[in-house]
Formats: structure tokens, C-alpha cells, sequence
């Protein structure tokens, strides 16, 4: 079996596979493409109106924000309901330095999901998408630890990344690290 998603996001898989679950490694993939979704999706999905928090979470300061700081309510059928994604505000924090962070993009972005498929049947596990942005001078998340393997895939920009081990003793918790 040919890893051809895997080649297109990380180049080099022999390196990759000698690094994966072992120890963090970068790569870098060549000159194609890696993602099928782009800022313009971003931007469609805000302006649907259809787009709700849990998918979107934004961050400031090293905190969640609350989700009425960025969604509003709207009527659907016989009532009021919360939750749908304010898009002019979402662009002013995006502005004041706050990230977006988009969950499970493989749910509601086919492109992306067709991706996921193909890399989950390379991978032999299961794979999900999500997509961060992050103003550019401003850090995203705190320091923290995932509960998963992660394969990070940069699509647009640039950042400075800081990966590292995990802890040596094996007490891995999911959260926020010193």
C-alpha cells in the first residue's frame, strides 16, 4: 500500500514512521497543496449562518472564551436558539488577536472528511480535523498537552512552532503544561 496523503503532508515518511509515537519530529511536505480546506472555507462557513459553537471555540489571553462572547441567538421554528456563530464578531476578535479554533472540520467540510478517509486508511486509525487560526504576532493555545497523536499540518502563514517529548516517567495527562 502507497501512503500518498501521508507523502503529501509530511514529504519524507520514512522519517515520519521512524518518529511516530516515538518522538516529535517536523517535516516538511512538498510542494503541493496539503489541505483542501482554505481561509475562503473559514470564511463561507462564518457567513452560512448555519455555524454553531461546539464546532467553533475562541481563544484569548491563554483562556476559552465564554461562547456568548461570539455566537448570538436566532429563531428557529417556534423559539429562540443560542449557540450560531456571530461572524462580524468573530472577525473583530480575530482582529484583537484572539484564535479560532474549528472542531471537527472532517464533519462539515466534505473535501477535508474525503481527506481524512484516505489518510485513516493509511494510518490503519482513526482521524480527525481541526483548524486553528491565529492572527499573525499572537500565540495560540497555552502550552499544553493532547490526548491523542497529533499531526499538525501548517496551510497558511507562518508560526513558530515549540513541540516536545512527552513526560519521560509516562504519567501523560491531557491539559495545560508548565
Amino acid at each position: 500500500m502507497t501512503a500518498q496523503i501521508l507523502d503529501r503532508l509530511v514529504g519524507d515518511t520514512v522519517s515520519f514512521w521512524s518518529h511516530w509515537r516515538a518522538s516529535p519530529g517536523v517535516f516538511v511536505a512538498g510542494g503541493e497543496a496539503v489541505s483542501p480546506f482554505t481561509l475562503a472555507d473559514i470564511d463561507a462557513a462564518l457567513a452560512s449562518g448555519f455555524f454553531r459553537e461546539p464546532y467553533v471555540e475562541m481563544w484569548a489571553d491563554g483562556r476559552r472564551m465564554p461562547a456568548g462572547e461570539f455566537t448570538t441567538e436566532r429563531a428557529v421554528g417556534q423559539g429562540a436558539q443560542g449557540g450560531f456563530v456571530d461572524a462580524a464578531r468573530i472577525h473583530a476578535l480575530l482582529g484583537e488577536g484572539a484564535t479560532m479554533l474549528l472542531r471537527r472540520v472532517d464533519q462539515w467540510h466534505a473535501p477535508t472528511r474525503e481527506l481524512l478517509r484516505a489518510l485513516a486508511r493509511e494510518l490503519r486509525r482513526a482521524v480527525e480535523a481541526f483548524f486553528f487560526v491565529t492572527p499573525a504576532g499572537q500565540e495560540g493555545l497555552p502550552l499544553h498537552r493532547d490526548d491523542a497523536d497529533v499531526l499538525v499540518v501548517q496551510v497558511a502563514g507562518t508560526k513558530n512552532w515549540r513541540v516536545h517529548e512527552g513526560p519521560a516517567d509516562g504519567a501523560w495527562r491531557a491539559g495545560r503544561v508548565r
